[in-house]
């Protein structure tokens, strides 16, 4: 989260009204002011110093496409919601992955609202954000006090009226929020919201908190001033010779660092000693599980080793850093002061771009193929080959034989360990002991896949012609006469197959060929996705595996042919490269990126590629295929793959790496015939309501699109229905009766959440009760009864009764 200054030339601080004051703040801002002229005229000055991580990082900045619209951010927090809550200057946002949410302050008297209406912060000017151990969010504003966000809805706390500026919130230790405000210093019991003003004897506003590791809370103002709180009080802390003025604080590990105007310290509360540290000059101290990180004047992002040491953090554009956070992915989220909200999340594949900074067409990729000796022969789409030893340096020698203009199109490192060039312009080149050779070829051969069978010959395939590169008894090496019955076929790649011969995949489908007879074909007659055919792998127990362009996977068993594609679990249309790995997963390479196929999945379970390096930002994992050499296992089992820029390096091992977090699921909106219901509450229809409109999420911060999820709603039906990506619900007609309605989510390849639940009400009216009906129908027959009672009066019954009972006893006698 983000640590405020103590004279910060924002005007985010305590007001001083004297001379001197308001002298060192003009200095201040122009000093900033200067900073921002150098910082927008400059590259990002990490890269001058800092070393590439071995896994670059994924870069990417958030604007008004995707939503957020907030150039200055203020504050950053992910709260065990799973939300990304960002505080800007035009409220708090809230940030699911998919879409970003503004949560602003309500103007008007609160007795009057709705009562559906979750509230807002006190004030659309966040400058401070913690988050207590019962999950609740604490807002600091910069002019109405403070706020508390619990289970949805708002509150607003009664320190200083609601109208103070807050500057800093503590952690909460023990139960206990510290509160620096431009009224003075409170302490907060999270559990009663209890406000107490600390009464100090000393003068004067503190704007900084930093609790040591011991407990004890230092606090810090403007003015010569630093104090540590005793009691009801606060006792003055002796600065360092010099020093004149104590700003931000940061409390990390045992030590507290402290910006002054007499430069960086380290400060140790157990031995009250001070350790001056050099550094430029400091726009805020950004506090963080791992560490201290600092952002300067002149928009560097620093890091605090655990020796103290500060290193330039790599790979991101100057820019002032006002907030910091790192989520439980790993990711870190940068918010700046003029250039909005960033993410830097690292790759898990390896990057390889040109070392040299000289290749056309920004380093596009095109073949890689081992050398041998465990290094790699990287060749450039018009930039040449490079020659990448096993210890990851760069040999020259062999490599500036082959001109850097030239454009690669297959590399070969063949079984006598020479290395065979397929070019764009200078046809086919063969390397061996440091020496150069041309294969001569026949007029309108280009595009040339180089590639040698296990029985050592060598074929080149070509647009529409495939040859065979045969040795003479000379030494040098011709093309026989095209292969007649593969012509007219552009072969994209060759594979041996396991039943004898070769397969040749390219623009029509993928033929077997077996001493030069065609004996198995799959093309579209045949229930081929697509003719174009890019990839084939074929497993141990001969399953046929051929990726297209365009229409994704086929796998064929015994004859049998099962389609794959974005429907039904592919990843991406495009299967441009197949390789397996020691642990028979397969890693497919297409458009989107790279993505993996579990070995379960190939066996017969369900059929889902998870995907392992997608394009994100500032990298594109795009995978340049259609060539001989796009992909490539070599001796440590990592995997190769040509990119549009650059190349991939792959540990397979990094797949266990992945995290396996379930998603945090959240129903966001409840809606009937315009009415907006709580979702915390149970939801009450009324007899006449018949639509209902649940709108519910999950959170994926990074990769949202990921996210599948399914719901079910009891007295509809108890089993799941999918939703796939849809994040909303109409229900047409809610069922009489109490509901509950359920919704889960999942990340590809991953296990299906917790649900997220609300409960629905739709008492069945008078009118429709089961024993309404019955009841009135016995009321009818008793009715219809009385009435013909009515009219047959009793009175003359009786007397017709008593004439026939009269008669009967006269014959009697």
């Amino acid at each position: 989260m983000r640590k405020h200054r103590v004279l910060d030339p924002r005007m985010r601080c305590p007001r001083d009204n004297t001379k001197t004051a308001w002298f060192r703040l003009a200095v201040r801002r122009l000093m900033v002011f200067a900073s921002v002229l150098v910082c927008a005229g400059s590259p990002a000055a990490s890269a001058e110093t800092a070393p590439l991580s071995e896994y670059q990082s994924i870069v990417r900045n958030y604007g008004p496409e995707d939503g957020f619209s907030q150039n200055d951010v203020s504050a950053l927090l992910q709260g065990r919601d799973g939300y990304l809550w960002v505080g800007t200057f035009g409220g708090l946002v809230r940030f699911d992955g998919d879409k970003f949410t503004t949560l602003r302050a309500v103007r008007g008297n609160p007795a009057r609202r709705d009562p559906t209406d979750t509230g807002g912060p006190g004030s659309n000017r966040i400058m401070a954000l913690r988050e207590d151990a019962d999950g609740r969010i604490w807002i600091g504003t910069e002019d109405g006090g403070l706020s508390l966000y619990d289970r949805g809805r708002f509150r607003q706390l009664p320190i200083c009226g609601g109208t103070c500026g807050v500057r800093a919130l503590s952690p909460q230790v023990a139960g206990t929020l510290w509160v620096a405000t431009d009224r003075g210093v409170f302490r907060i019991a999270t559990d009663t919201l209890r406000a107490m003003p600390i009464r100090s004897q000393t003068t004067g506003v503190y704007a900084d908190i930093a609790i040591a590791k011991d407990g004890r809370v230092y606090l810090t103002g403007p003015g010569k001033r630093m104090g540590v709180v005793a009691g009801e009080d606060i006792v003055p802390v002796p600065l360092p010779q010099g020093v004149t003025t104590a700003g931000q604080m940061a409390a990390v590990g045992d030590h507290i660092w402290i910006e002054t105007d007499a430069g960086f310290y380290r400060f140790d509360p157990v031995q009250a000693s001070w350790t001056l540290k050099p550094v430029e000059p400091i726009l805020h101290l950004l506090e963080s599980p791992d560490g201290l990180w600092i952002s300067t004047q002149s928009g560097k992002l620093l890091r605090a080793d655990p020796s103290g040491e500060l290193r330039p953090f790599p790979g991101l554009p100057a820019m002032l850093v006002n907030a910091f956070w790192r989520d439980r992915e790993g990711v870190l989220w940068i918010g700046s002061a003029e250039k909005g909200l960033w993410s830097v999340q690292a790759s898990k594949a390896m990057l390889r771009n040109n070392v040299d900074n000289l290749l056309l067409f920004g380093g596009s990729a095109r073949a890689v193929a081992g050398d041998g000796m465990g290094g790699t022969w990287l060749g450039f789409a018009c930039g040449g080959i490079r020659h990448r030893l096993e210890d990851g340096t760069y040999e020259t020698p062999r490599a500036s034989i082959v001109s850097k203009n030239e454009c690669i199109t297959s590399l070969l490192h063949d079984t006598g360990g020479n290395l065979w060039i397929g070019t764009g312009y200078a046809g086919l080149l063969r390397i061996a002991d440091g020496v150069k050779e041309a294969v001569p070829l026949k007029p309108g051969v280009f595009n040339l896949q180089i590639w040698q069978s296990d029985d050592g010959e060598y074929w080149l395939a070509a647009d529409g012609h495939t040859f065979k590169v045969r040795k003479t008894d000379a030494g040098t090496f011709v093309l026989s006469q095209p292969v007649a019955a593969l012509e007219g076929l552009t072969v994209r790649k060759m594979v041996a197959a396991r039943k004898g011969g070769v397969w040749f995949v390219g623009d029509h489908g993928a033929s077997r060929l077996d001493k030069d007879r065609i004996v198995e074909r799959w093309t579209p007659e045949q229930g081929l996705s697509s003719r174009f055919a890019r990839s084939l792998y074929e497993d141990s127990r001969g399953v046929l595996w051929i990726g297209t362009y365009g229409g994704g996977l086929n796998r064929i068993e015994n004859g049998r042919i099962t389609h794959y594609d974005e429907s039904n679990g592919l990843f991406d249309d495009a299967v441009s490269c197949i390789l397996a790995d020691r642990s028979g997963h397969l890693w497919l390479g297409g458009n989107r990126g790279i993505s993996v196929l579990p070995e379960a999945a190939q066996r017969g379970g369900k059929f889902e590629t998870i995907p392992f390096a997608v394009s994100s930002g500032s990298v594109s994992f795009e995978l340049n295929g259609g060539t001989q050499s796009a992909c490539y296992q070599d001796a440590k089992g990592h995997l190769w793959f040509a990119l549009v820029k650059g190349f991939a390096e792959i540990d397979p091992a990094k797949l266990d790496e992945v995290s396996t977090l379930r998603p945090k699921t959240h129903i966001e909106r409840v809606a009937s015939a315009g009415l907006k219901h709580d979702p915390l509450k149970t939801v009450v229809l009324d007899a006449s309501v018949r639509p209902l409109e649940i709108e519910y999420t999950a959170i994926n911060l990074t990769s949202p699109d990921q996210l599948s999820f399914r719901y079910r709603m009891s007295g509809v039906g108890p089993q799941w229905t999918d939703a796939g990506a849809t994040r909303s619900i109409i229900f047409q007609n809610v069922p009489w009766g109490d509901h509950v309605f359920e919704v889960q989510a999942r990340n590809r390849g991953g296990s299906w959440s917790p649900s997220a639940t609300l409960r629905i009400s739709r008492p069945i009216p008078w009118y429709q009760r089961q024993w309404l009906w019955p009841l009135v129908a016995l009321l009818a027959l008793l009715t219809l009864m009385w009435r013909t009672r009515e009219r047959n009066p009793s009175g003359r019954h009786d007397a017709r009764l008593s004439r026939i009972t009269g008669r009967s006893s006269g014959d009697r006698k």
